[in-house]
């Protein structure tokens, strides 16, 4: 629906999340009609229960209905997303959102490497999941970084399981200091674990 082009809270298209423990939100919009809409994603900081511009975190303004969003580790709370039609010629249209929120403790991380770690140097640890009751494919993310920003690299987990539970394969840390540099990092597990969320 056309909205107020310049008003991004006159949104006709809202939807509300309940987000604790989150590794990651995010939010896409396509459309195969020639509309322009905008994404936004609010997060209630003051605990009022009531969507504010000032609490907008994330937006999309592209001239297109392709837009996307993403948060990582979102703080736990209430959160909106909005679909703003900003251009939309014939006063209506269709569009298609996903919402991908990647949360729970069925990941587990152990064994991780104590203190520095030269470049250049692979080194182990060992994950293990929980496997959900249901067959399917199952995302989850490992955040690694140094102890200042243990979410500077984001490595996302697939687990597929089927009647009977495959070994999880080893996930590959990539190099991201120059030779020679000594980097202490930290695996962060959220909430305690990495997070899974079920492929619709």
């Amino acid at each position: 629906m056309q909205d107020d082009p310049y008003n991004p809270m006159t949104s006709s298209w809202t939807c509300e999340y309940m987000i604790s423990g989150a590794g990651l939100i995010e939010v896409s919009t396509t459309s195969s009609e020639s509309i322009d809409i905008d994404l936004y994603l609010i997060h209630d900081s003051d605990g009022d229960g009531i969507p504010e511009p000032s609490e907008m975190i994330a937006s999309s303004a592209a001239p297109s209905a392709d837009e996307q969003v993403s948060v990582i580790l979102p703080d736990d709370g209430r959160y909106w997303v909005f679909v703003h039609g900003f251009g939309i010629p014939d006063g209506t249209s269709t569009f298609d959102c996903t919402v991908n929120i990647i949360n729970g403790n069925d990941l587990m991380v152990s064994d991780t490497p104590a203190g520095a770690i030269m470049a250049d140097t692979p080194c182990d640890f060992t994950v293990t999941y929980t496997a959900p009751d249901m067959v399917g494919e199952y995302d989850g993310m490992i955040f690694i970084g140094p102890t200042s920003a243990p979410e500077a690299l984001s490595v996302p987990v697939t687990i597929t399981t089927t009647e009977t539970q495959p070994p999880i394969p080893p996930v590959p840390v990539p190099t991201l200091t120059p030779h020679g540099m000594v980097l202490m990092i930290v695996l962060l597990a959220v909430a305690g674990s990495v997070a899974l969320r079920r492929r619709e």
